[in-house]
């Protein structure tokens, strides 16, 4: 029995009737009674917060084994690619070859800089303003700068960037604290995986609490526009960073990867390449949300991943998505994205064989996450 099983919800719910029953029934009982009253009480309060916690699990499927809850690690932990169809570019039909040269022969893709790779581990992640020349938004994000940045050699070099987005309710803290960006970007580089890259994890939502769902919403928060033109701009502004499309891949957690394939598909112009973890496809509206579409069918239409895949033209867009297995939602919205994604976009689906919703299951997969990047960006 795991902890998302409803079985487990509903033992829960049968003891805290039963703690409940039995304090009613000795509440005038005089031996013990201080002592026992406030052990039943207290008993009562934490089994009904267990009810609600595990149903909330059971429903979202955060925690789906014991393992998982503990934070213990599971023994096959490794993502298993499903399937792997290249974006399709150019009058060959072959996929476009990364900048970088490549060391061959070694069984594994590995970039020459050694600028790179010596520097790698002296990256900072710097917090900066960026400022919205369209939206007029003015908010802190999170700047992954690689080593070999401020290298003297490598002073006339722009680097390709990823953008990270945060599932919600999390912060652009999410990247760089939960998800231990720079540790696994620094292994990276330092290995000769990926080159040097620029990470941003820009602030998402212009109201919150609210959940902008990083659209621009009828009548309401262009986070959209705030994120797909206003951010590259101001990056721009700030550091030496590339400014085609192949040279920008955007990325998310959750929400973040709904985010993600959204942007992507709504602004190619700006993105070449999107890759969502746990993410789904289909634009939703709930009480975090409001109501982001105000009834306009189209625009929702418009932000829903799936729907805009099949019907609307767009420059090549490469795909990296990925779920766990016994998440059973994200696996089926993975899927069935994946599937639909045809040439000549590009296609990687990954999938884990457990490790629920949360953090845990994401930074076990993010160094491929980085490879595949490496691999993209060019």
């Amino acid at each position: 029995m795991e902890p998302n099983d409803i079985t487990f919800v509903g033992l829960l719910a049968v003891l805290t009737v039963g703690i409940t029953v039995f304090a009613f029934l000795t509440w005038k009982w005089k031996r013990w009674q201080l002592g026992r009253r406030l052990t039943v009480v207290f008993t009562a309060q934490v089994l009904f917060l267990l009810v609600l916690a595990g149903y909330v699990n059971a429903d979202q499927g955060f925690y789906t084994t014991w393992n998982d809850l503990l934070g213990i690690p599971p023994a096959h932990e490794e993502a298993r690619e499903v399937f792997n169809r290249p974006v399709q570019s150019g009058p060959n039909g072959k996929a476009p070859n990364p900048i970088q040269r490549e060391v061959t022969g070694l069984g594994s893709r590995l970039f020459t800089s050694l600028v790179d790779r010596n520097d790698a581990t002296k990256s900072q992640v710097i917090q900066v303003t960026l400022h919205g020349k369209r939206t007029g938004y003015n908010f802190q994000a999170w700047v992954y700068v690689p080593g070999s940045y401020a290298n003297k050699s490598e002073q006339k070099r722009k680097f390709p960037v990823v953008e990270l987005l945060a599932g919600y309710p999390g912060t652009p803290y999410t990247w760089p604290v939960s998800l231990d960006v720079k540790k696994y970007l620094d292994e990276e580089i330092r290995t000769g995986r990926a080159p040097a890259m620029i990470a941003v994890m820009p602030q998402q939502n212009p109201a919150p609490p609210k959940d902008s769902e990083c659209v621009n919403a009828v009548g309401g928060a262009q986070a959209a526009t705030y994120l797909a033109e206003d951010v590259p701009d101001a990056l721009a502004a700030q550091f030496r960073v590339r400014t085609d499309r192949r040279g920008w891949g955007v990325a998310g957690v959750s929400t973040g990867g709904f985010c993600a394939a959204n942007l992507a598909l709504n602004y190619p112009q700006r993105f070449s390449a999107a890759a969502s973890l746990s993410g789904y496809f289909t634009a939703v509206t709930d009480n975090t949300t409001g109501d982001l579409y105000k009834g306009n069918a189209q625009a929702r239409l418009d932000n829903s991943p799936q729907w805009t895949i099949l019907h609307r033209k767009h420059l090549p867009l490469d795909f990296y998505v990925f779920s766990t297995v016994d998440s059973v939602e994200d696996q089926t919205a993975a899927a069935t994205f994946a599937k639909a994604v045809a040439r000549p976009d590009g296609v990687t689906l990954e999938m884990s064989p457990s490790g629920g919703h949360v953090d845990a299951a994401w930074v076990v997969v993010e160094p491929k996450m980085w490879d595949w990047f490496a691999r993209t960006l060019a």
